[in-house]
């Protein structure tokens, strides 16, 4: 027995997890219907808002040993989700230092009255960025040990096995040679795309023979003087490619998404760590191809840096904006509509239902709003930020305020990423 005031033995999520494994039958000696549920939606309680309200918009805790905010999450959403907020805290502190030490250089730069091409510290920056990054990594596996020992995690546990019997080596063999054509089917389509952008905003001329074989005069003309794209347009008006761009590559990795989905399903895995590495490489391999291939062009194949420099924080910038925009504020909206919508319909139900009772009928059950919110996956916001973590390290010469950017941006993540597992997302 346990007191009202002494600590519950089960955390809230602890207790939605044993549900989740009654229900497919994992806990002896319960009843079997997960074939007729549609959906499990564990009951919110007043601990997410009171979490998103007393989170701090830096976590300096997670300089010591232990972290309130992760601890709060933990109890409530889970280990998974509690990695990404330690993971994303752990970033954010530590890119201080490179923001820091940007910064400087950009202040001495313009102090002395030079460009970033004209300045020597640069490559000097790159490697600082560099060994940076590895003490970064190596730190972050400590955190990581530490905290499965903290949260009592194994790091050594038996192997889950698919429930289907697993396909041969000679048949998953040629899955995978189904899968590698179709992702490079998806990769083509993305180089193209960037290839359609670098000309419509006059990256790509016919001039040198690494560009001659991907000039494409008709899209090149509106970069030219005096046209839409021109060097006499606007700011405004320049970034309508680099928007343009950025959201073809929102949309393919979207579909690439389903699609990446469907083919570690058909290669059916033996294990399931097995079918959880496939879908990571698959989806890491493909969305960083998309992200990173138009500034790798411009840096190795035109050794264009202004125009690396103007690509990178274009593409970088509108990405930042566009996940404020549609993963918090967009779903924020729509759900407060949504719910407001259904609050109406549920209140004419209601009077319905007080009519059926009058006449001595059942009422209507109403399903939780929880059910009409879209479901949670912490791994696309890991693999964002492992994007964001390439655009600071692999191209730190060409943006060496890339890191405060970063900082900035991350510190606004924190609070939206929280704010909507909190109330948007299930």
């Amino acid at each position: 027995n346990f007191d009202a005031e002494q600590e519950r033995f089960f955390t809230e999520s602890e207790e939605a997890l044993l549900i989740l494994h009654a229900i497919r039958g994992r806990v002896p000696n319960f009843l079997m219907f997960s074939e007729k549920l549609e959906a499990m939606v564990p009951m919110r309680s007043g601990t997410a808002p009171s979490i998103w309200r007393a989170s701090p918009w830096i976590d300096w805790s997670d300089m010591h040993v232990h972290s309130k905010l992760t601890d709060a999450i933990v109890k409530y959403f889970g280990h998974g989700l509690g990695f990404y907020f330690q993971w994303l805290n752990h970033f954010t502190t530590w890119l201080c230092i490179p923001a820091a030490v940007g910064t400087c250089l950009s202040v001495s730069r313009y102090m002395r009255g030079i460009t970033l091409d004209e300045d020597w510290s640069m490559p000097l920056y790159s490697i600082f960025i560099m060994l940076w990054s590895v003490v970064f990594i190596r730190c972050w596996e400590r955190r990581t040990n530490y905290l499965c020992h903290s949260w009592s995690l194994s790091t050594d546990q038996a192997p889950q096995y698919a429930k289907a019997s697993p396909s041969s080596y000679s048949e998953r063999l040629g899955k995978y040679c189904v899968s590698i054509l179709v992702t490079s089917v998806g990769l083509v389509i993305a180089f193209c795309v960037m290839i359609c952008s670098l000309n419509l905003q006059g990256y790509i001329k016919d001039r040198y023979w690494t560009e001659r074989p991907f000039y494409i005069p008709y899209l090149a003309s509106f970069a030219e003087e005096g046209s839409v794209f021109g060097p006499q347009a606007g700011l405004i008006v320049s970034l309508v490619p680099t928007v343009l761009h950025a959201s073809v590559i929102l949309l393919l990795n979207n579909l690439y998404r389903e699609v990446a989905e469907v083919l570690t399903t058909w290669e059916n895995h033996s294990t399931e760590d097995d079918h959880h590495y496939s879908m990571v490489l698959k989806r890491f391999l493909f969305e960083a191809f998309d992200c990173y291939i138009a500034l790798f062009y411009l840096a190795f194949a035109q050794f264009n840096i202004p125009a690396l420099r103007s690509e990178l924080i274009s593409l970088y910038s509108t990405d930042q904006i566009r996940r404020v925009l549609l993963e918090t504020i967009l779903p924020a909206c729509l759900n407060t509509v949504s719910q407001e919508i259904r609050f109406r319909e549920s209140g004419k139900k209601k009077k319905a239902e007080n009519h059926r009772d009058a006449q001595g009928k059942e009422p209507d059950g109403l399903a939780p709003l929880d059910l009409d919110l879209p479901e949670y996956e912490s791994f696309d916001d890991f693999l964002e930020m492992v994007i964001e973590f390439g655009y600071v390290t692999l191209f730190a010469s060409a943006f060496p305020l890339c890191p405060l950017v970063s900082l900035l941006c991350n510190i606004i993540e924190a609070k939206s990423d929280l704010y909507k597992v909190c109330f948007v997302y299930r």
